[in-house]
């Protein structure tokens, strides 16, 4: 009798296998990591660029007719400011969110990135986030409120919703006589303190 014959993988083989599965495997990973344009003199505390991109091409499906990439650029901003003062375990959760919107479009039939999506394929996009019946619901909300929060804080918007602006200004104030006596002296402990 014959005994059946085992191809058995030899070591160089398997190395060789596991390798090309690797570098099959990374270069799209790194031609997606690095294939965003550039955003020139970027300095954000917590967004990366690419972040940045997802935060400013939210923006032209949330806050419609502000496409201009100088109000957008500065709405990624204000959000960039915002997130760097959250707790770590807060701003790490955000890390996932910008994960998912930037590559789960396939949830509505898309092959492309949200940041490649044309306006219309990304408002379709986040119109579906928005109506799922699962957690990516929060996942628009909290984009949606990262991008409202950033663009309210500007004041091309205030004239829309009527705020007038800031109501002090930006001067050094002296504080009025009615709190000054509710003030402890210098190296003294306020009167409520003391028992």
């Amino acid at each position: 009798m014959n005994k059946p014959t085992t191809n058995k993988l030899s070591r160089r083989k398997c190395i060789f296998y596991v390798s090309a599965a690797a570098v099959v495997t990374a270069v799209p990973v790194y031609i997606v990591r690095t294939s965003y344009p550039e955003l020139k003199d970027w300095k954000g505390k917590f967004l990366t660029p690419q972040q940045a991109h997802i935060i400013m091409a939210a923006c032209e499906v949330i806050i419609p007719g502000n496409t201009d990439e100088n109000v957008r650029r500065k709405i990624a901003v204000n959000v960039d400011s915002y997130i760097y003062t959250l707790p770590d375990d807060l701003s790490s959760q955000l890390n996932l969110l910008f994960t998912v919107v930037e590559h789960f479009t396939f949830l509505d039939f898309h092959i492309k990135r949200f940041t490649r999506l044309t306006v219309e394929e990304r408002e379709s996009f986040l119109n579906s986030l928005k109506k799922s019946g699962t957690d990516l619901r929060l996942v628009y909300r909290t984009l949606r409120d990262l991008c409202m929060m950033g663009y309210y804080q500007m004041d091309v918007s205030w004239k829309e919703i009527g705020y007038p602006g800031p109501l002090v200004s930006k001067e050094k104030r002296e504080r009025a006589e009615k709190y000054a006596v509710l003030v402890a002296r210098q190296n003294e402990f306020p009167k409520s303190m003391i028992k």
